[in-house]
């Protein structure tokens, strides 16, 4: 459909974020669908600039209703972390469902993405996450929000209603993707070298990473509800001035090491000293053991190897025709994942794993010298 005044297509507002709108806001606000999506709308109610999400179909409401307790938790802290849910309407809440669809409504961030000019969006309206590059001032404003946002939702943390994902799941859930990524990858690898140095980086370093992680105990750390979905597209700046953090759909209680690895690596890639960086700043507000710094670069090739996966088959397996602006970028931000992997793989997984290898060995199993040859005594001829 398009406007017959200006010929611009016109994006229909989804059905359940407009029945959502009449119980959750007084009046009829205009719905304004957000960069030509309709599952996310802007309105404005007694002043108050509010946006609504249709959230992806599947979520149950125990999940929306985790993330808005997090975001109140978090917004009352620090207003600048990310948004409030907004209950100010005829429901006195901040959700709906709507048949099998979840809506909720949040107060409007302002500001701007990170990367607002390298947005690219896919057919779906949805975004293209890959790494890019952020300021120095901007980084340095991200890593403290996040590291505050671990601190300050320690309390859920002790509620037994907080979703988790213990290590041992995170190790089997990036197992189970980076099986599934190989059965689409593996029969076009011969016609796309990215794709063949993707096989060989992850067959090297993820058995090597998982020991590395299993050895360094992390479970004996306490947990915090981790962001987990750190991309530029999900940082908002008003300037150098960081506003808030969006998309909190994935947040769960767990390791700080996710969180801490994505920012090492999505901005924009893994080197010694942006890492040295990325942690230097996490703990001038949070600590982290010395067991979770050793364990860092495992986790963080861990998470590049599938996340390079996604770009790759956007890139390369996917319907879209080659030259498209989203295969291109995809293909780009796959190979930047790709090079960090390597950098990883070069500068910390190998000082790593003989630390790690060592510790798991028992005095009895550890090889015994060899009892040294007395001098002048020939040795006996091998019969």
């Amino acid at each position: 459909m398009t406007d017959q005044s200006s010929n611009e297509p016109l994006v229909i507002v989804d059905p359940a974020v407009v029945i959502a709108a009449a119980k959750l806001l007084p009046g009829t606000p205009p719905l304004t669908p957000v960069g030509d999506r309709p599952f996310l709308v802007r309105t404005t109610v007694d002043g108050l600039e509010l946006r609504l999400r249709r959230w992806p179909d599947g979520t149950v409401p125990e999940r929306v209703r985790f993330v808005n307790r997090l975001q109140s938790i978090l917004a009352e802290a620090d207003p600048t972390i990310c948004a409030a849910p907004h209950s100010g309407g005829p429901a006195e809440q901040p959700t709906l469902q709507v048949g099998g669809a979840m809506v909720d409504v949040q107060a409007w961030l302002p500001g701007h993405p990170s990367t607002e000019r390298s947005i690219v969006q896919q057919p779906d309206e949805h975004t293209l996450h890959r790494p890019t590059e952020l300021s120095e001032e901007r980084l340095n404003a991200l890593i403290q929000r996040v590291a505050l946002m671990h601190d300050r939702a320690e309390p859920l943390t002790r509620e037994r209603a907080s979703p988790v994902a213990s290590v041992p799941q995170l190790l089997r859930a990036i197992g189970q993707n980076w099986r599934l990524a190989r059965v689409s990858l593996r029969p076009v690898a011969p016609q796309y070298p990215p794709i063949q140095r993707w096989l060989r980086l992850g067959e090297q370093l993820l058995p090597a990473a998982e020991h590395a992680i299993t050895e360094a105990n992390l479970s004996d750390n306490r947990p915090v509800v981790a962001h987990l979905s750190l991309w530029p597209a999900h940082a908002l700046f008003d300037r150098a001035e960081m506003t808030g953090l969006l998309d909190f759909g994935a947040a769960v209680m767990t390791t700080p090491l996710l969180d801490v690895a994505q920012l090492a690596t999505r901005f924009p890639g893994w080197t010694v000293e942006h890492a040295e960086l990325v942690v230097g700043r996490y703990t001038d507000v949070r600590q982290l053991s010395p067991d979770e710094r050793r364990a860092l670069p495992a986790l963080a090739a861990m998470d590049m190897v599938i996340e390079a996966a996604r770009l790759l088959r956007v890139g390369y397996v996917s319907d879209l025709p080659a030259g498209a602006r989203v295969a291109i970028a995809a293909r780009a931000g796959a190979q930047d994942l790709l090079n960090s992997i390597e950098a990883v793989a070069t500068s910390a997984i190998r000082a790593v794993i003989p630390q790690a290898t060592e510790k798991r060995r028992s005095p009895r199993h550890r090889t015994r010298p060899e009892p040294r040859r007395p001098k002048n005594r020939p040795r006996e001829p091998h019969r």
